[in-house]
């Protein structure tokens, strides 16, 4: 009797046991995965200030979409976007930096415009090297050259590929009398040193610069000193809404209508839907992207402009393109995101943008993109709403970046 009741509950026991089993393994599967801490990815920028329109909340909306078209997940890790104005402000930018790195466990920083801060929170995450930083707005070259990092990288392109694509083209135009106006930051200081350069190799001269701080209001003052000079060329060392101020001020002075030249090295469409055509028209831009380049291009601004109301300037469209690179690359890595394993990874992998396969990552940090060179139009001349830039030209990257044969980076080897 026993042995007839052992026999006929074995296979029960058996089943029960199976199910016990899958069960346990189903929920230890289900634990694991959810265990998989979430991959954090911050975007420190200007928010409220002088770089708000060129970067901003247009930074953050464009990361998103980065994150969001890559499916919200990486390797099986949620990825989770933060963001801070940094107030174009060295100590706040660093603070908020190493608390994100030490206390909130994000693994990558993105964009950070004004390239004091952008070389400081490089600095500091210096000793951080699970950590990276990739500036997709900070545009100050010495951040891939003197001061690059083996967690570092710039995705924009740099002040030496902008100024020089613009100031070699027009002194080859025959405007060789150069004067600038350049903010006072390094920015600024990068911006007229790299054009100078480029204006004095082409055979042009410098015949005289004037500094303002970041912000200013109020520009007469060195406008006029700019008309005093005689230059043939204005060349203007900052961005976003000093570069507004600047050409309104030159307008409303009549250097315009007297045939003198602008050349920008930070200038996008919203900064041109700012200020106006009539004031704008004939400036000279150099650019990563622009917005009505091909059908890839119009197909992310159209997405772009549904979710901000404005056309994307090249650096919120470059976020997006550094960010999915970097997302890549973590791919590859298993899910890994320290430094040490994404940043080979990502020098590995040829840089997606729009349609093209063709950028890659240099040892010294450097996204290696082509250059455009491009021309405001005339007013009246705009076909359609935020038809602002005319491509002349397209320099290719190994033309447009300095050498690395002249590179101070000290990962470079010589």
């Amino acid at each position: 009797m026993t042995m007839k009741v052992s026999f006929s509950c074995r296979p029960r026991k058996l089943a029960l046991f199976a199910a016990a089993v899958v069960t346990s393994i189903f929920f230890s599967a289900y634990a694991n995965a959810q265990d998989k801490p979430p991959l954090k990815v911050g975007v420190l920028n200007d928010q409220s200030s002088a770089y708000a329109d060129l970067t901003g909340p247009g930074s953050v909306i464009a990361a998103q979409m980065a994150i969001d078209d890559f499916g919200g997940k990486v390797a099986g890790r949620k990825i989770e976007l933060l963001s801070a104005d940094h107030q174009n402000k060295t100590d706040v930018g660093v603070s908020i930096a190493s608390k994100w790195f030490d206390s909130d466990g994000v693994a990558v920083i993105f964009d950070l415009p004004t390239s004091s801060v952008a070389l400081a929170v490089q600095a500091m995450a210096k000793s951080r090297p699970d950590k990276m930083v990739i500036m997709s707005a900070g545009f100050s070259s010495d951040l891939t050259g003197k001061a690059c990092t083996a967690n570092s990288m710039q995705a924009i392109f740099n002040t030496y590929a902008a100024a020089r694509s613009v100031s070699l083209a027009l002194v080859q135009e025959g405007f060789k009398k150069w004067y600038y106006i350049q903010v006072d930051n390094l920015g600024g200081v990068s911006m007229y040193e790299d054009s100078s350069a480029a204006v004095k190799d082409g055979g042009g001269t410098v015949v005289g610069s004037v500094k303002f701080p970041i912000g200013a209001t109020d520009l007469s003052s060195q406008i006029l000193q700019a008309q005093a000079s005689q230059a043939d060329v204005l060349g203007l060392a900052m961005g976003g809404n000093d570069t507004v101020t600047a050409m309104k001020a030159a307008k409303e002075f009549g250097l315009l209508d007297k045939g003198l030249r602008m050349a920008t090295y930070s200038f996008d469409v919203t900064d041109i839907n700012g200020v106006g055509l009539d004031v704008a028209q004939g400036t000279y831009i150099s650019t990563t992207f622009y917005w009505d380049q091909n059908d890839q291009t119009r197909a992310f601004a159209k997405r772009f402009f549904e979710k901000h109301k404005k056309m994307p300037t090249q650096y919120q469209a470059t976020i997006y393109v550094a960010l999915t690179h970097y997302l890549r690359a973590v791919d590859a890595a298993g899910g890994d995101d320290k430094a040490s394993v994404v940043a080979p990874k990502m020098r590995e992998l040829k840089v997606k943008e729009f349609g093209t396969e063709t950028g890659w990552v240099r040892e010294d940090g450097q996204f290696m993109r082509d250059v455009q060179l491009g021309r405001v139009r005339k007013a009246g001349t705009s076909r359609y709403p935020w038809d602002y830039i005319e491509i002349i030209r397209t320099i290719p990257a190994e033309k447009a970046f300095r050498p690395l044969s002249e590179s101070a980076c000290p990962l470079v080897k010589k």
